[in-house]
């Protein structure tokens, strides 16, 4: 398992970070968890993180946050590939999920 910290950016500037533990190994079906580092931005502080495949490509994993409600609000598209974890993407995240953030697409950087 390993363990990375994320940071996520709307089209307005704003950023914040996150704490992600996961299996970043290809094929590997994974219930990995994340937490917020910087707290305000979205309705969450913690949750469940699992992968799922990217459509058109085989080697190539999104990775989708998941809340208490069991419903998921941010994907980190291209997460992760056969070589790891990328060091940056793009993404969503939904707007019930938002409170001082920009719903919508977002971009995402391992720091």
């Amino acid at each position: 398992m390993a363990n990375y910290t994320v940071e996520i950016g709307d089209e307005e500037g704003n950023s914040f970070r996150i704490s992600v533990s996961a299996i970043t190994t290809f094929g590997a079906r994974f219930d990995g968890s994340w937490r917020t580092i910087d707290k305000g931005y979205i309705r969450y502080n913690s949750g469940v993180a699992w992968k799922e495949k990217s459509n058109g490509d085989l080697t190539v994993m999104h990775l989708l946050l998941i809340g208490n409600d069991n419903t998921w609000g941010i994907s980190l598209n291209d997460f992760n590939d056969i070589w790891g974890a990328n060091d940056e993407g793009t993404g969503i995240i939904l707007q019930p999920w938002v409170l001082n953030f920009t719903s919508g697409r977002i971009s995402w950087a391992l720091v």
